[in-house]
């Protein structure tokens, strides 16, 4: 299933894993829970908390994953939380 994030607030349940190209610079801020994540062509995957935010580069398929218990996260573009950068992602998997 393909789902456009149209709005700036992602929710995924517990062991919900999406994934994602953004078009534009943008920065994921996590609001609630734990994640992990990775980006194509970043040796590193990340794990992030509540209040850790990181900087998504365009044109780079992201994947993360809610660890353990449900994730909120916002995915801005630049560093404003205001408007939301619109990514396209397909859930790939849900445990």
């Amino acid at each position: 299933m393909t789902i456009m994030f149209a709005a700036p607030l992602v929710q995924l349940a517990a062991a919900e894993v999406c994934s994602g190209v953004s078009a534009v610079s943008g920065e994921l801020r996590v609001l609630t829970g734990r994640m992990w994540l990775t980006i194509e062509a970043d040796a590193r995957d990340y794990w992030l908390h509540a209040g850790d935010a990181l900087q998504i580069p365009p044109g780079r398929l992201v994947v993360v994953e809610a660890h353990r218990l449900p994730c909120m996260f916002t995915v801005a573009s630049g560093a404003r939380h205001a408007k939301a950068s619109y990514i396209t992602s397909k859930i790939l998997s849900t445990y």
